[in-house]
């Protein structure tokens, strides 16, 4: 489990152990399932903007979110919004 610092936070354990793990096989695809859970609004952004620049490196990256910042919402490129039964509501 890696930890993250900030200079307004604590140490914050980051529930990423898996993902460093598989980056390193360089896909060309990754999909997070609510990477922020369990974070303080600020360790939120944080983990956001680096999985930000990891899709700055030409990888797609997916994610599940719920309820996001404003501040994260603003670092999608694009959204699909489900409705109940996976139903497309937006895209």
């Amino acid at each position: 489990m890696g930890f993250l610092q900030t200079s307004r936070t604590p140490l914050h354990p980051v529930a990423l152990p898996h993902a460093g793990v598989e980056m390193v096989a360089n896909p060309s695809v990754i999909f997070m399932d609510e990477p922020t859970s369990g974070l303080d609004a600020r360790a939120a952004v944080i983990v956001m903007q680096a999985v930000k620049n990891v899709s700055r490196n030409g990888r797609t990256v997916m994610v599940t979110i719920h309820q996001p910042s404003i501040e994260i919402f603003e670092t999608f490129d694009a959204m699909v919004l489900l409705q109940a039964g996976g139903r497309v509501r937006a895209y």
